[in-house]
Protein backbone atom coordinates (compact mmCIF):
# COMPACT_ATOMS: atom_id res chain seq x y z
CA UNK A 1 0.00 0.00 0.00
CA UNK A 2 3.12 2.51 0.81
CA UNK A 3 4.62 1.80 -2.48
CA UNK A 4 0.58 2.39 -3.90
CA UNK A 5 0.36 5.63 -2.28
CA UNK A 6 3.61 6.96 -3.26
CA UNK A 7 2.97 5.98 -7.24
CA UNK A 8 -0.68 7.18 -7.22
CA UNK A 9 0.71 10.53 -5.21
CA UNK A 10 3.61 11.48 -8.04
CA UNK A 11 0.75 10.64 -10.46
CA UNK A 12 -1.76 12.92 -9.39
CA UNK A 13 1.23 15.62 -8.12
CA UNK A 14 1.95 15.42 -12.50
CA UNK A 15 -1.91 15.78 -13.03
CA UNK A 16 -2.12 18.77 -10.56
CA UNK A 17 1.53 20.05 -11.96
CA UNK A 18 0.69 21.31 -15.23
CA UNK A 19 -2.46 22.79 -14.63
CA UNK A 20 -0.60 24.48 -11.76
CA UNK A 21 2.25 25.66 -13.20
CA UNK A 22 -0.36 27.48 -16.07
CA UNK A 23 -1.87 28.89 -12.85
CA UNK A 24 0.69 30.11 -11.94
CA UNK A 25 1.31 31.84 -15.79
CA UNK A 26 -2.16 33.12 -15.81
CA UNK A 27 -0.96 35.09 -12.14
CA UNK A 28 1.88 36.46 -13.49
CA UNK A 29 0.30 37.50 -16.64
CA UNK A 30 -2.93 38.89 -14.19
CA UNK A 31 -0.59 40.87 -11.93
CA UNK A 32 0.98 42.43 -14.40
CA UNK A 33 -1.88 43.29 -17.07
CA UNK A 34 -4.22 44.45 -13.97
CA UNK A 35 -4.26 46.87 -11.34
CA UNK A 36 -4.17 45.47 -7.52
CA UNK A 37 -7.86 47.10 -7.82
CA UNK A 38 -8.58 45.84 -10.47
CA UNK A 39 -7.39 42.13 -9.66
CA UNK A 40 -8.76 42.47 -6.24
CA UNK A 41 -12.64 42.85 -7.93
CA UNK A 42 -11.30 39.36 -10.03
CA UNK A 43 -10.30 38.05 -6.79
CA UNK A 44 -13.09 38.33 -5.06
CA UNK A 45 -15.20 37.69 -7.98
CA UNK A 46 -13.42 34.54 -8.28
CA UNK A 47 -13.71 33.67 -4.55
CA UNK A 48 -17.83 34.07 -4.55
CA UNK A 49 -17.95 31.73 -6.99
CA UNK A 50 -15.44 29.20 -5.16
CA UNK A 51 -17.62 29.63 -1.80
CA UNK A 52 -21.10 29.20 -3.46
CA UNK A 53 -19.71 25.78 -5.34
CA UNK A 54 -18.46 24.72 -2.25
CA UNK A 55 -21.68 25.30 -0.70
CA UNK A 56 -24.36 23.78 -3.42
CA UNK A 57 -21.76 21.07 -5.29
CA UNK A 58 -18.97 19.96 -3.23
CA UNK A 59 -20.94 17.38 -1.48
CA UNK A 60 -21.44 15.72 -4.94
CA UNK A 61 -17.91 14.94 -5.08
CA UNK A 62 -17.55 13.98 -1.85
CA UNK A 63 -20.00 11.17 -1.67
CA UNK A 64 -19.00 9.99 -4.63
CA UNK A 65 -15.33 9.48 -3.06
CA UNK A 66 -16.88 7.36 -0.11
CA UNK A 67 -19.49 5.52 -2.00
CA UNK A 68 -18.27 4.43 -5.22
CA UNK A 69 -14.92 2.55 -3.39
CA UNK A 70 -17.84 0.69 -1.68
CA UNK A 71 -19.31 -1.17 -4.93
CA UNK A 72 -22.59 -0.95 -2.48
CA UNK A 73 -24.44 0.27 -5.41
CA UNK A 74 -24.11 0.34 -8.94
CA UNK A 75 -21.50 3.06 -10.20
CA UNK A 76 -24.06 4.23 -12.44
CA UNK A 77 -26.97 4.95 -9.94
CA UNK A 78 -24.44 6.57 -7.67
CA UNK A 79 -23.65 8.43 -10.53
CA UNK A 80 -26.66 9.38 -11.21
CA UNK A 81 -27.40 10.67 -7.87
CA UNK A 82 -24.16 13.05 -8.23
CA UNK A 83 -26.07 14.40 -11.22
CA UNK A 84 -29.67 14.92 -9.87
CA UNK A 85 -27.72 16.88 -7.11
CA UNK A 86 -25.76 19.18 -9.65
CA UNK A 87 -29.28 20.01 -10.75
CA UNK A 88 -30.58 21.04 -7.28
CA UNK A 89 -27.40 23.09 -6.86
CA UNK A 90 -27.69 24.73 -10.15
CA UNK A 91 -31.09 25.76 -9.17
CA UNK A 92 -30.48 26.76 -5.73
CA UNK A 93 -27.75 28.59 -7.30
CA UNK A 94 -29.82 30.46 -9.91
CA UNK A 95 -31.99 31.74 -7.63
CA UNK A 96 -29.55 33.35 -5.40
CA UNK A 97 -28.09 35.12 -8.55
CA UNK A 98 -31.24 36.24 -9.77
CA UNK A 99 -31.80 37.80 -6.79
CA UNK A 100 -28.38 39.50 -6.13
CA UNK A 101 -28.58 40.99 -9.51
CA UNK A 102 -31.95 42.75 -9.18
CA UNK A 103 -30.79 43.98 -5.11
CA UNK A 104 -27.12 44.45 -5.46
CA UNK A 105 -26.37 49.00 -4.97
CA UNK A 106 -22.83 48.87 -6.90
CA UNK A 107 -23.26 48.83 -10.62
CA UNK A 108 -19.73 47.19 -11.54
CA UNK A 109 -20.23 44.35 -9.44
CA UNK A 110 -23.86 44.04 -10.22
CA UNK A 111 -23.00 43.55 -13.81
CA UNK A 112 -20.19 40.56 -12.88
CA UNK A 113 -23.06 38.53 -10.98
CA UNK A 114 -24.24 36.58 -14.32
CA UNK A 115 -20.65 35.90 -15.72
CA UNK A 116 -19.97 34.73 -12.07
CA UNK A 117 -23.19 32.58 -11.93
CA UNK A 118 -21.99 30.66 -14.92
CA UNK A 119 -18.07 30.39 -13.98
CA UNK A 120 -20.10 28.77 -10.62
CA UNK A 121 -21.74 26.26 -12.99
CA UNK A 122 -18.53 25.86 -15.58
CA UNK A 123 -16.32 24.91 -12.16
CA UNK A 124 -19.10 22.90 -10.50
CA UNK A 125 -19.59 20.50 -13.66
CA UNK A 126 -15.73 20.21 -14.22
CA UNK A 127 -14.90 19.45 -10.57
CA UNK A 128 -17.58 16.77 -10.63
CA UNK A 129 -16.21 14.93 -13.40
CA UNK A 130 -12.36 15.49 -11.82
CA UNK A 131 -13.56 14.09 -8.44
CA UNK A 132 -15.57 10.89 -10.65
CA UNK A 133 -12.01 10.22 -11.72
CA UNK A 134 -10.41 10.25 -8.32
CA UNK A 135 -13.09 7.86 -6.84
CA UNK A 136 -11.95 5.35 -10.21
CA UNK A 137 -8.24 6.42 -9.61
CA UNK A 138 -7.46 7.83 -12.82
CA UNK A 139 -4.86 9.74 -12.85
CA UNK A 140 -4.54 10.02 -16.52
CA UNK A 141 -7.71 11.30 -17.56
CA UNK A 142 -7.66 13.50 -14.43
CA UNK A 143 -4.39 15.41 -16.14
CA UNK A 144 -5.89 15.72 -19.28
CA UNK A 145 -8.89 17.14 -17.99
CA UNK A 146 -6.95 19.46 -15.59
CA UNK A 147 -5.06 20.41 -18.50
CA UNK A 148 -7.48 21.31 -21.32
CA UNK A 149 -8.80 23.84 -18.66
CA UNK A 150 -5.78 25.26 -16.99
CA UNK A 151 -4.07 25.53 -20.59
CA UNK A 152 -7.60 27.08 -22.12
CA UNK A 153 -8.20 29.33 -19.19
CA UNK A 154 -4.56 30.77 -20.11
CA UNK A 155 -5.19 31.54 -23.30
CA UNK A 156 -8.26 32.62 -23.60
CA UNK A 157 -8.16 34.83 -20.24
CA UNK A 158 -4.59 36.32 -21.51
CA UNK A 159 -6.24 37.41 -25.08
CA UNK A 160 -9.02 38.42 -23.03
CA UNK A 161 -7.44 40.64 -20.84
CA UNK A 162 -4.80 42.11 -23.77
CA UNK A 163 -8.11 42.92 -25.61
CA UNK A 164 -8.58 45.35 -23.35
CA UNK A 165 -11.76 43.67 -21.55
CA UNK A 166 -10.38 43.70 -17.92
CA UNK A 167 -11.90 42.35 -14.99
CA UNK A 168 -14.72 40.80 -17.43
CA UNK A 169 -11.88 39.20 -19.88
CA UNK A 170 -9.93 37.64 -16.95
CA UNK A 171 -13.34 35.71 -15.81
CA UNK A 172 -14.30 34.99 -19.05
CA UNK A 173 -11.05 33.43 -19.55
CA UNK A 174 -11.39 30.95 -16.32
CA UNK A 175 -15.36 30.38 -17.85
CA UNK A 176 -13.81 29.13 -20.96
CA UNK A 177 -10.97 26.68 -19.59
CA UNK A 178 -13.60 25.19 -17.46
CA UNK A 179 -15.92 24.53 -20.04
CA UNK A 180 -13.83 23.37 -22.63
CA UNK A 181 -12.56 20.69 -19.78
CA UNK A 182 -16.03 20.01 -18.26
CA UNK A 183 -18.43 20.25 -21.22
CA UNK A 184 -15.99 18.51 -24.50
CA UNK A 185 -14.39 15.72 -22.69
CA UNK A 186 -16.84 14.15 -20.11
CA UNK A 187 -19.88 12.88 -22.59
CA UNK A 188 -18.54 9.43 -22.06
CA UNK A 189 -18.74 9.19 -18.67
CA UNK A 190 -22.32 10.38 -18.24
CA UNK A 191 -24.02 8.66 -21.25
CA UNK A 192 -24.21 5.57 -19.58
CA UNK A 193 -26.47 7.77 -16.29
CA UNK A 194 -29.29 9.20 -19.04
CA UNK A 195 -32.43 7.31 -18.00
CA UNK A 196 -31.10 6.19 -14.65
CA UNK A 197 -33.47 7.05 -12.03
CA UNK A 198 -31.44 6.62 -8.07
CA UNK A 199 -33.70 5.97 -5.79
CA UNK A 200 -34.73 8.98 -3.27
CA UNK A 201 -33.81 7.60 -0.62
CA UNK A 202 -29.93 7.16 -1.89
CA UNK A 203 -30.06 10.66 -2.64
CA UNK A 204 -30.60 11.64 0.92
CA UNK A 205 -28.08 9.19 2.01
CA UNK A 206 -25.48 10.95 -0.12
CA UNK A 207 -26.67 13.98 0.74
CA UNK A 208 -26.58 13.25 4.95
CA UNK A 209 -23.28 12.18 5.13
CA UNK A 210 -21.95 14.58 2.04
CA UNK A 211 -23.65 17.86 2.94
CA UNK A 212 -21.87 18.45 6.65
CA UNK A 213 -18.57 18.04 4.53
CA UNK A 214 -19.39 20.79 2.50
CA UNK A 215 -20.63 23.39 5.17
CA UNK A 216 -17.85 22.13 6.68
CA UNK A 217 -15.58 23.15 3.78
CA UNK A 218 -17.40 26.66 3.43
CA UNK A 219 -16.75 27.02 6.53
CA UNK A 220 -13.07 26.80 6.02
CA UNK A 221 -12.72 28.30 3.17
CA UNK A 222 -14.09 31.44 5.04
CA UNK A 223 -11.56 31.20 7.45
CA UNK A 224 -8.96 31.53 3.98
CA UNK A 225 -10.86 33.94 1.85
CA UNK A 226 -12.78 36.02 4.06
CA UNK A 227 -9.72 38.02 4.66
CA UNK A 228 -9.87 39.64 1.08
CA UNK A 229 -13.13 40.73 1.52
CA UNK A 230 -12.87 42.64 4.87
CA UNK A 231 -9.53 43.83 3.42
CA UNK A 232 -11.80 45.09 0.71
CA UNK A 233 -14.84 46.76 3.04
CA UNK A 234 -12.29 47.79 5.59
CA UNK A 235 -9.60 49.32 3.43
CA UNK A 236 -9.45 49.30 -0.55
CA UNK A 237 -9.66 46.81 -3.65
CA UNK A 238 -6.51 47.19 -4.05
CA UNK A 239 -4.97 45.87 -0.53
CA UNK A 240 -7.59 43.25 -1.11
CA UNK A 241 -5.52 42.64 -4.84
CA UNK A 242 -2.27 42.21 -3.23
CA UNK A 243 -3.48 40.17 -0.03
CA UNK A 244 -5.05 37.49 -2.56
CA UNK A 245 -1.96 37.56 -5.19
CA UNK A 246 0.13 36.63 -2.47
CA UNK A 247 -2.55 34.05 -0.98
CA UNK A 248 -3.00 32.50 -4.06
CA UNK A 249 0.23 32.21 -5.31
CA UNK A 250 1.17 30.24 -1.88
CA UNK A 251 -1.46 28.00 -2.55
CA UNK A 252 -1.01 27.03 -5.82
CA UNK A 253 2.18 25.63 -4.63
CA UNK A 254 1.52 24.43 -1.75
CA UNK A 255 -2.01 23.31 -1.96
CA UNK A 256 -0.71 21.29 -5.28
CA UNK A 257 1.19 19.01 -3.09
CA UNK A 258 -1.18 18.25 -0.21
CA UNK A 259 -4.06 17.63 -2.63
CA UNK A 260 -1.91 15.44 -4.76
CA UNK A 261 -0.95 13.51 -1.80
CA UNK A 262 -4.71 13.32 -0.96
CA UNK A 263 -6.17 12.49 -3.66
CA UNK A 264 -3.88 8.70 -3.78
CA UNK A 265 -4.33 8.59 -0.08
CA UNK A 266 -7.69 8.60 1.10
CA UNK A 267 -8.87 6.30 -1.55
CA UNK A 268 -6.67 4.20 0.07
CA UNK A 269 -7.64 4.42 3.26
CA UNK A 270 -11.27 3.84 2.56
CA UNK A 271 -10.69 0.42 0.75
CA UNK A 272 -8.59 -1.37 3.45
CA UNK A 273 -11.07 0.31 6.13
CA UNK A 274 -13.78 -1.81 4.06
CA UNK A 275 -11.67 -4.20 3.31
CA UNK A 276 -9.81 -5.27 5.93
CA UNK A 277 -11.05 -3.45 9.20
CA UNK A 278 -10.38 -1.10 11.83
CA UNK A 279 -6.60 -1.81 12.58
CA UNK A 280 -5.54 -1.64 8.91
CA UNK A 281 -7.02 0.85 7.97
CA UNK A 282 -4.87 2.90 11.22
CA UNK A 283 -2.26 1.42 9.90
CA UNK A 284 -2.58 2.95 6.30
CA UNK A 285 -3.24 5.90 7.71
CA UNK A 286 0.00 5.93 9.95
CA UNK A 287 1.31 5.80 6.46
CA UNK A 288 -0.72 8.28 4.88
CA UNK A 289 0.21 10.67 7.50
CA UNK A 290 3.26 10.65 7.77
CA UNK A 291 3.86 10.72 3.79
CA UNK A 292 1.84 14.02 3.90
CA UNK A 293 3.87 15.68 6.76
CA UNK A 294 6.94 14.62 5.15
CA UNK A 295 5.86 16.34 1.99
CA UNK A 296 4.14 19.41 3.31
CA UNK A 297 6.37 20.58 6.23
CA UNK A 298 9.75 20.98 4.57
CA UNK A 299 7.70 22.26 1.25
CA UNK A 300 6.09 25.04 3.56
CA UNK A 301 9.47 25.89 5.06
CA UNK A 302 11.12 26.66 1.33
CA UNK A 303 8.07 28.20 0.15
CA UNK A 304 8.30 30.61 3.15
CA UNK A 305 12.43 31.22 2.99
CA UNK A 306 12.13 31.95 -0.94
CA UNK A 307 9.16 34.33 -0.39
CA UNK A 308 11.25 37.18 -1.56
CA UNK A 309 12.66 35.18 -5.13
CA UNK A 310 9.15 33.70 -5.46
CA UNK A 311 7.66 37.08 -5.73
CA UNK A 312 10.03 38.55 -7.58
CA UNK A 313 9.38 35.46 -10.45
CA UNK A 314 5.79 35.20 -10.27
CA UNK A 315 4.49 38.35 -9.49
CA UNK A 316 3.97 42.22 -10.97
CA UNK A 317 5.84 45.19 -9.79
CA UNK A 318 2.99 46.28 -7.83
CA UNK A 319 2.65 43.19 -5.86
CA UNK A 320 5.89 41.98 -5.13
CA UNK A 321 6.79 43.74 -1.99
CA UNK A 322 3.50 42.99 0.37
CA UNK A 323 3.73 39.21 -0.83
CA UNK A 324 7.41 39.04 0.18
CA UNK A 325 6.14 39.98 3.49
CA UNK A 326 2.78 37.79 3.50
CA UNK A 327 3.99 34.56 1.84
CA UNK A 328 6.24 33.32 4.99
CA UNK A 329 3.10 33.54 7.20
CA UNK A 330 0.27 31.75 4.45
CA UNK A 331 2.71 29.19 3.93
CA UNK A 332 2.37 28.40 8.06
CA UNK A 333 -1.08 28.53 7.47
CA UNK A 334 -1.55 26.79 4.32
CA UNK A 335 0.80 23.78 6.33
CA UNK A 336 -2.04 23.54 9.29
CA UNK A 337 -5.27 23.27 6.83
CA UNK A 338 -3.77 20.76 4.32
CA UNK A 339 -2.67 18.78 7.64
CA UNK A 340 -6.26 19.09 9.49
CA UNK A 341 -8.18 18.79 6.25
CA UNK A 342 -6.28 16.00 4.57
CA UNK A 343 -5.52 14.03 7.91
CA UNK A 344 -7.26 14.44 11.25
CA UNK A 345 -10.37 15.38 9.27
CA UNK A 346 -10.31 12.14 7.87
CA UNK A 347 -11.41 10.73 11.26
CA UNK A 348 -15.24 12.22 11.22
CA UNK A 349 -15.09 11.08 7.41
CA UNK A 350 -14.48 7.64 8.36
CA UNK A 351 -16.68 7.30 11.51
CA UNK A 352 -19.37 8.88 9.38
CA UNK A 353 -19.63 11.64 12.14
CA UNK A 354 -19.25 14.63 9.52
CA UNK A 355 -21.89 16.92 10.94
CA UNK A 356 -19.39 17.41 13.98
CA UNK A 357 -16.82 19.36 11.52
CA UNK A 358 -19.32 21.72 10.98
CA UNK A 359 -19.06 23.03 14.81
CA UNK A 360 -15.56 22.91 14.31
CA UNK A 361 -15.08 25.13 11.67
CA UNK A 362 -18.10 27.67 12.91
CA UNK A 363 -15.67 28.69 15.77
CA UNK A 364 -12.56 28.72 13.80
CA UNK A 365 -14.39 30.83 11.26
CA UNK A 366 -15.69 33.31 13.73
CA UNK A 367 -12.67 33.08 15.53
CA UNK A 368 -10.96 34.25 12.27
CA UNK A 369 -13.59 36.77 11.47
CA UNK A 370 -12.89 38.33 14.69
CA UNK A 371 -9.14 38.60 14.69
CA UNK A 372 -9.56 40.03 11.03
CA UNK A 373 -11.55 42.83 12.37
CA UNK A 374 -9.27 43.55 14.99
CA UNK A 375 -5.72 43.14 13.82
CA UNK A 376 -6.74 44.55 9.93
CA UNK A 377 -7.20 48.35 11.33
CA UNK A 378 -3.49 48.08 13.22
CA UNK A 379 -1.22 46.06 11.04
CA UNK A 380 -3.27 46.35 7.77
CA UNK A 381 -2.67 44.00 5.20
CA UNK A 382 -0.56 41.84 7.86
CA UNK A 383 -3.33 41.70 9.99
CA UNK A 384 -4.80 38.90 8.04
CA UNK A 385 -2.05 37.13 7.53
CA UNK A 386 -1.80 36.79 11.33
CA UNK A 387 -5.55 36.27 11.25
CA UNK A 388 -5.44 33.54 8.99
CA UNK A 389 -2.15 31.79 10.68
CA UNK A 390 -3.80 31.76 14.30
CA UNK A 391 -7.88 30.73 13.00
CA UNK A 392 -6.01 27.74 10.76
CA UNK A 393 -3.68 26.83 13.72
CA UNK A 394 -7.19 26.59 16.18
CA UNK A 395 -8.78 24.78 13.63
CA UNK A 396 -6.19 22.48 13.65
CA UNK A 397 -5.67 22.01 17.43
CA UNK A 398 -9.60 21.61 17.69
CA UNK A 399 -9.90 18.48 14.72
CA UNK A 400 -7.10 16.80 16.46
CA UNK A 401 -8.56 17.00 20.00
CA UNK A 402 -11.93 16.29 18.98
CA UNK A 403 -11.83 13.42 16.12
CA UNK A 404 -9.70 11.21 18.09
CA UNK A 405 -13.29 10.41 20.17
CA UNK A 406 -14.43 8.95 16.85
CA UNK A 407 -11.81 7.31 15.17
CA UNK A 408 -8.81 6.09 16.12
CA UNK A 409 -6.43 8.60 14.08
CA UNK A 410 -2.46 8.42 14.12
CA UNK A 411 -1.36 11.72 16.40
CA UNK A 412 1.66 11.21 14.21
CA UNK A 413 3.81 12.76 16.83
CA UNK A 414 6.91 10.82 16.23
CA UNK A 415 6.87 11.05 12.53
CA UNK A 416 6.64 14.86 12.62
CA UNK A 417 9.36 15.00 15.37
CA UNK A 418 11.34 13.11 12.43
CA UNK A 419 10.64 15.13 10.09
CA UNK A 420 11.45 18.40 12.17
CA UNK A 421 14.51 16.73 11.98
CA UNK A 422 15.05 16.68 8.11
CA UNK A 423 13.80 19.99 7.78
CA UNK A 424 16.79 21.37 9.51
CA UNK A 425 19.29 20.90 6.74
CA UNK A 426 16.85 21.90 4.17
CA UNK A 427 16.75 25.07 5.91
CA UNK A 428 20.22 25.48 6.29
CA UNK A 429 21.12 25.20 2.54
CA UNK A 430 17.96 27.38 0.93
CA UNK A 431 19.10 30.07 3.61
CA UNK A 432 22.34 29.90 1.90
CA UNK A 433 20.96 30.75 -1.54
CA UNK A 434 17.76 32.68 -0.41
CA UNK A 435 18.98 35.85 -1.40
CA UNK A 436 19.30 35.01 -4.87
CA UNK A 437 16.86 36.72 -7.86
CA UNK A 438 16.10 35.90 -10.41
CA UNK A 439 14.54 32.54 -12.89
CA UNK A 440 17.86 30.54 -13.05
CA UNK A 441 18.80 31.37 -9.73
CA UNK A 442 15.31 29.80 -8.73
CA UNK A 443 15.87 26.47 -10.39
CA UNK A 444 19.08 26.07 -8.40
CA UNK A 445 17.16 27.03 -5.05
CA UNK A 446 14.73 24.01 -6.20
CA UNK A 447 17.82 21.58 -6.68
CA UNK A 448 19.45 23.04 -3.13
CA UNK A 449 15.94 22.02 -1.96
CA UNK A 450 15.54 18.73 -3.71
CA UNK A 451 18.90 17.55 -2.43
CA UNK A 452 18.74 18.85 0.90
CA UNK A 453 15.74 17.05 1.55
CA UNK A 454 16.50 14.12 0.81
CA UNK A 455 19.76 14.46 2.68
CA UNK A 456 17.53 15.07 5.66
CA UNK A 457 15.28 12.02 5.05
CA UNK A 458 18.24 10.12 5.31
CA UNK A 459 19.48 11.30 7.89
CA UNK A 460 16.20 11.05 10.28
CA UNK A 461 15.47 8.11 8.70
CA UNK A 462 11.56 9.41 8.34
CA UNK A 463 10.01 6.17 8.02
CA UNK A 464 12.42 3.96 7.01
CA UNK A 465 13.64 6.13 4.22
CA UNK A 466 17.43 4.98 4.06
CA UNK A 467 16.27 1.26 3.40
CA UNK A 468 13.64 2.14 1.05
CA UNK A 469 16.06 4.23 -0.48
CA UNK A 470 18.46 1.35 -0.61
CA UNK A 471 16.01 -0.61 -2.65
CA UNK A 472 15.42 1.16 -5.40
CA UNK A 473 19.18 2.14 -5.99
CA UNK A 474 19.76 -1.66 -5.71
CA UNK A 475 16.46 -2.55 -8.20
CA UNK A 476 17.13 0.02 -10.32
CA UNK A 477 21.24 -1.68 -10.69
CA UNK A 478 19.90 -5.08 -10.91
CA UNK A 479 17.71 -4.32 -14.18
CA UNK A 480 20.53 -2.77 -15.97
CA UNK A 481 23.07 -5.58 -15.40
CA UNK A 482 21.38 -7.94 -18.13
CA UNK A 483 22.24 -5.32 -20.71
CA UNK A 484 25.62 -4.25 -19.33
CA UNK A 485 26.38 -7.51 -19.80
CA UNK A 486 24.47 -7.96 -23.27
Amino acid sequence: MQAALVRNSFLFFLARGLPGVVNLALLAIFTRLLSPGEFGIYALAVSAAAFFYIAAFHWIGQSQLRFLPMRAEPDEVIVAAGLRGYVYGAAAAAVIGVGAYFTWPDATWRDAIPLTLILLYARAWFELNLDLLTSRTQPGRYAVLSAVRACGALAAGALFVVAGWGVMGALLGLVTGFLLAGVCLTWRDWRPVIGVAPRPALVRELLAYAYPLSLSSALAFVMGSSDRFLLAYLNDEATAGEYAAAYDLTFSGLGMLFLAVHLAAYPLATRVLERDGLSAAVQQLQINGTFLFAIGMPAALVVALLSGNIAFVVLGTEFRASAEQLIPWISLAILLAGARAYHFDIAFQLARRTGIQIALAFVAAVFNIALNLALIPRFGIMGSAYATALSFALAFALSAWVGRGYFPMPTLLRSVGNVAVACVPVGIGVSLVASFRGIEAFALQCLVAGATWVMGMWLADVSGFRQKLVNVIGTRRSRQRPGETA
